[in-house]
């Protein structure tokens, strides 16, 4: 069995806002704080062709007992594990048929069923592909659906042909003769008591009992066009009827043989099509589901009214054909165009600012005891969430400064306000500036002590609002004037203090003293520096400090000693923290500029440096956090409600969640090697396969994975290679595993799947290979050739002996060709420039005895500039060759054509230069790049001086071993007998050639032109 890995898969979050109090099964509020909430999300993930889906359009999804989820597609059945697809089609998977799946179906032994759009049907039991002979029933076919019913018998729903039964290995088609409506079967479905419903393409209803078709009248206010049912978790059946073809969907619970229609009013149009139904789902929780064909999806809470599912626009108009649950209570949509979908309840509730203030930033939280909900921003005031509505507060109500800083409700229900304009007192409706606290300078931090005492942090010190006389700690206790972010009291009654920059001070009697930790490992008193960076304080019961800070990571403060954990050392997902609240179960829960986080503190205080880190729990965007990067001022950030609920501001939103009421961990599923490449070659693998592979691999990797659709992020694994590794190697997120040149032996590959908390499954996943050695890998090869050796250690001294003499005769021969080189430049200079000087030597003193004649003059003059210009073309030609740079076919060529050119410019001749459009990319030796150069020059200069031709065509063809030049004109031509032995171009023009291995040929005739053909060899790839 071959799959095809897609790309790992894009993760779209796209939220729907869906009302809290519709009880969708994960209520996170009490009764009087559900009210107030604003909204409980889904997150919906999609997934299409960008993340590896083989077709957007989805018919059919279902899940293994394996844990992945198996998709029907117009392209092939995908396999999905939460991150990535793999397809299987006819190509990889011939057991398929058909690569149109139109739906799917599992029974009990954990055989996957696979329709086909033609009528073919095909199955994959443990592991293993194989087609299944229907001996024609389906006649060709669609197969609309499969079931199994409460005996194990298979049932095939069929387009066309009706009912087909599989029994003990014997088939049985049910059509009209048995009593089937229409043999035009759309959907089956075993109902939870077992009957075996069909519904037919007409909208006909009927239950096969005892081998026989019944049909369910319409008189019993059954309607007549339904179009999807749904098992209801009581043991009735839920339809989706329409009145007409073009109306919107109705829905009906039929039970003890009655249809009684929806109560509740459907948010979705009567009068349009689009409504039309197209799949029905009711969850474990009691939802009840509805998809149609062009208005979206929509959900029922149990004894709720209905409500849309939300997301992006392509989703809300999008055509339903399937929904599913899985084991998480996720709720899976196949769609006809806009791929998968899989909407999962937002383990959080959110709060957003109004649009018009989505730029400030939330900064501080408080629940009052009334279960409304406030929270101060950076710059607009308060917010008030009560009842369903969002109330702004501010200048109105006499508040002074608009950055909110602390926000605190004491235990005798008064609400205290910190801001950048001082500290504010709400009653009536109303803020009173409390007097002289910090003189209206801002307040920045509120504590309340376990003896009721408020405490507030201003820039000039710590005041008892509780005191009549404001008892003040300030400057003269030990207490520097700055920035209070923070404040806490331990059990015996003793202050905390961070002030920003300046560090953590505690107070010791009317005294506050500089905290500075004297124990504890270096690098935490490193990182701690003077504390200046702490943004909170937790005190515990038994008088520790919990101390997130700004940049520093987590520290925990226990009298004199620190400790210290960080994102570089421990796996802290973040150094940079803005608050820290224990949960009921004295978990710590933390918000910082990556997500919210919490760690049990046993795990936390367990941990020692050079072990496995402690893994958080963490809450990101991807469980549906509006921002990445949380917000916070000072103490007190982040807020505990009475019912235990945590409250944090996350950028412009508020989020809150019951940590006791978090999803669980998604269940672990035994890991599956997928594939495995043998130096980037796939190898197919089978259940039971074992590989034997040669010596000499140079690669191996394992390709694995693990199914986890809520959290697959989350995943861990860890593998060994027995016979290699002699302890598991941590993999952490990666889904593969590289061994390079494994020796001859036999080894076994196992991999084990756990979570981010480490937990493992136990049931690993383990492949067999032996690496078979070559014949000298062996024990008797090795022995001879130990052997073998020492008699060749003489030899090796005599061949190294010749082989430096081989070199010395090599440098020989290189100073020779550059000898050669030598002389044929000196050559070139003496017969081509030595005998243009003498001519125009002779030609100058011819110039001298004529000149009385002035035409004479002129003539001989003439000819000195004609030859002077032919010595400059030649000593061109010889500079051209000399040049290293010039050593390629291309550069010739290019030189030949620049020269005819020129040859040509003053000449009434035509001419063609031919020459391929590629070019063979090889060099050119000087030597003969200037003698194949010289050769061409003198047959195109024969062609111009004598053949008297009015057209010469230069036609260049090469291949990869030699390059061949035509050089023919229409000219007079001659006898080739007729040329003299000596004395003219021909002879050299076939010597040259002949010097550096090529060929000349010469065709002529009286009267019919002249053809030179001129050849030299390439040099090959490995010749230098």
């Amino acid at each position: 069995m071959t799959a095809r890995l897609q790309p790992l898969p894009r993760w779209t979050h796209i939220v729907g806002r869906i009302v809290a109090g519709c009880g969708l099964g994960l209520a996170l509020a009490s009764a009087a704080a559900t009210e107030n909430e604003t909204g409980q999300d889904f997150v919906v993930h999609n997934w299409d062709f960008d993340e590896g889906l083989p077709s957007t359009c989805v018919n059919a999804v279902v899940r293994t007992g394996d844990g992945y989820v198996w998709l029907a597609t117009r392209h092939g059945l995908a396999r999905f594990d939460g991150l990535r697809m793999v397809t299987f089609n006819v190509a990889t998977t011939p057991a398929l048929q058909d690569n149109r799946i139109s739906c799917l179906a599992t029974n009990l032994q954990g055989v996957l069923w696979i329709g086909t759009d033609v009528g073919t049907l095909a199955k994959l039991d443990h592991g293993t592909f194989g087609a299944v002979d229907l001996r024609n029933a389906a006649r060709g076919r669609k197969i609309n659906s499969i079931v199994t019913d409460e005996n194990g018998n298979l049932w095939l729903g069929t387009g066309g042909a009706g009912l087909i039964r599989f029994k003990n290995g014997q088939r049985e088609i049910f059509s009209v003769t048995n009593g089937l409506p229409s043999p035009d079967i759309v959907q089956m479905l075993a109902d939870r008591g077992h009957r075996l419903w069909y519904l037919t393409a007409s909208g006909k209803l009927g239950w096969i009992e005892q081998g026989k078709c019944h049909i369910l009248a319409s008189a019993d206010s059954v309607p007549d066009a339904i179009r999807a049912i749904a098992s209801a978790n009581d043991g009735g059946l839920w339809l989706a009827a329409q009145k007409d073809a073009s109306a919107g969907t109705q829905i009906y619970k039929l039970q003890e043989g009655r249809a009684i229609e929806e109560t509740q009013t459907y948010p979705w149009p009567q009068s349009s099509w689009r409504s039309r139904p197209g799949a029905l789902l009711e969850d474990q929780a009691g939802n009840l589901w509805c998809g149609t064909l062009g208005a979206g999806v929509f959900f029922r809470p149990a004894g709720g009214p209905w409500q849309k599912l939300v997301a992006d626009l392509p989703f809300s108009q999008a055509e339903t054909l399937c929904l599913m649950e899985d084991e998480g209570a996720s709720v899976w949509m196949g769609t006809r165009t806009s791929g998968l979908h899989q909407a999962v309840l937002r383990p959080m509730g959110t709060f957003y600012l109004p649009v018009a203030n989505n730029q400030n930033a939330l900064l501080t939280v408080c629940v009052r005891h009334d279960g409304s909900v406030w929270g101060g921003t950076d710059g607009a005031g308060i917010f008030r969430w009560r009842n369903s509505a969002t109330n702004r507060i501010g200048e109105q109500q006499a508040l002074g400064g608009l950055q909110i800083n602390a926000l605190l409700e004491d235990s005798h229900s008064n609400f205290w306000v910190g801001t950048s304009g001082g500290l504010f007192h709400f009653q009536a409706g109303q803020f009173a500036p409390v007097e002289n606290v910090g003189d209206h300078a801002p307040i920045n931090a509120l504590f309340e002590t376990s003896q009721g005492e408020v405490w507030a942090g201003a820039t000039s010190g710590l005041v008892n609002l509780n005191d009549p006389k404001q008892r003040t700690f300030n400057q003269s206790n030990g207490l520097p004037s700055g920035r209070i972010l923070a404040i806490a009291q331990n059990p015996e009654g003793r202050f905390w203090v961070a002030v920003q920059d300046q560090g953590v001070f505690l107070q010791q009697g009317d005294r506050f003293e500089h905290w500075s930790p004297k124990t504890g490992a270096k690098a935490a008193k490193q990182r701690w520096g003077n504390g200046g960076s702490v943004r909170n304080l937790l005190a515990e019961a038994d008088g520790t400090i919990w101390a997130p800070t700004h940049g520093d990571g987590l520290f925990r403060l226990e009298g004199d000693e620190i400790r210290n954990w960080n994102w570089e050392n421990d796996g802290l997902p973040s150094n940079h923290q803005f608050a820290v609240l224990a949960d009921s179960a004295s978990n710590l829960w933390i918000s910082s500029e990556n997500g919210i986080f919490g760690y049990a503190k046993p795990a936390l205080l367990g941990y020692q440096t050079g072990s496995p880190p402690p893994i958080p729990r963490r809450l990101t965007q991807a469980d549906g956090l509006p921002y990445k990067v949380c917000s916070g001022g000072s103490q007190p950030v982040a807020a505990k409600s009475a019912d235990g609920r945590l409250w944090f501001p996350d950028g412009s939103a508020l989020v809150v969640f019951a940590p006791a009421r978090l999803p669980s961990h998604p269940q672990i599923w035994p890991p599956t090697i997928e594939e495995v490449r043998v130096d980037d070659r796939l190898i197919s693998l089978s259940a039971g396969t074992n590989l034997r592979l040669a010596s000499g691999v140079r690669s191996l990797e394992f390709h694995y994975t693990s199914p986890n659709t809520l959290q697959p992020t989350q995943l861990r694994f860890r593998y060994r290679l027995e016979g290699l590794d002699k302890d598991w190697i941590a993999a952490d997120k990666r889904r593969s595993a590289q061994f390079s040149r494994l020796p001859p032996g036999d080894y076994t590959f196992r991999v084990m799947a756990g979570d981010n908390y480490g937990v493992w499954n136990e049931s690993d996943a383990e492949l067999s290979l032996a690496v078979v050695p070559h014949f000298w890998e062996t024990k008797w090869f090795q022995f001879g050739l130990g052997l073998g050796l020492l008699v060749g250690a003489g030899f090796t001294a005599r061949q190294f002996e010749r082989a430096r003499s081989r070199r010395k005769l090599a440098a020989l021969e290189r100073e020779r060709a550059l000898e050669r080189e030598r002389s044929r430049i000196a050559r070139d200079i003496h017969d081509d420039l030595g005998a243009s000087l003498t001519e125009v030597a002779l030609l100058g003193d011819m110039a001298g005895l004529h000149a009385g004649s002035p035409e004479e003059l002129h003539e001989q003059t003439r000819k000195i500039s004609t030859v002077a210009r032919e010595m400059a073309q030649s000593l061109e030609a010889i500079v051209w060759a000399v040049r290293p740079e010039n050593d390629s076919l291309r550069s010739l060529v290019e030189y030949m054509s620049r020269r005819t050119d020129e040859l040509f410019e003053k000449r009434p001749r035509q001419y063609q230069f031919l020459v391929p459009p590629e070019l063979p990319e090889c060099s050119v030796h000087a030597e003969v790049r200037h003698s194949v150069f010289l050769a061409y020059k003198e047959a195109i200069t024969n062609a111009l001086k004598y053949a008297q031709a009015s057209m010469v065509r230069i036609e260049l063809a090469c291949d990869q071993t030699a390059c061949r030049i035509m050089i023919a004109d229409n000219g007079k031509g001659f006898a080739a007998e007729a040329v003299r032995a000596g004395g003219t171009g021909i002879k050299n023009m076939r010597q040259r050639m002949a010097e550096i291995g090529g060929g000349f040929a010469l065709e002529t005739r009286p009267g019919h032109g002249t053809t030179v053909r001129l050849q030299f060899p390439l040099p090959q790839p490995n010749q230098k």
